[in-house]
């Protein structure tokens, strides 16, 4: 371990907001719900539409929907877009 005298101090400049996001604007991806109302043979459904946008290209990609979201249907959503295989947001941002 180094000693605490002989460490480096790291600042970190902050970025304007408009530059930060010009430089990363291929890396960013923002996620969101919509709602559907379906009328089915038993009556009015309401499904929940979970999507990501890939900002830099504008591609809309529908990662899940159901009628009922629970904590154990939002983690699965959660790692489909980013699945290894079939994944849309696979090497997203490199």
């Amino acid at each position: 371990m180094v000693p605490r005298a002989g460490r480096r101090e790291v600042r970190w400049k902050s970025l304007p907001r408009k530059t930060f996001l010009k430089a990363h604007w291929g890396a960013i991806a923002a996620a969101d719900f919509f709602s559907v109302e379906v009328l089915t043979r038993g009556g009015l459904v309401h499904y929940l539409v979970l999507f990501v946008i890939d900002l830099k290209t504008r591609g809309v990609h529908i990662a899940g929907v159901t009628p009922r979201a629970d904590g154990t249907w939002m983690a699965q959503v959660a790692r489909n877009p980013t699945d290894a295989a079939a994944g849309p947001l696979t090497g997203f941002g490199r």
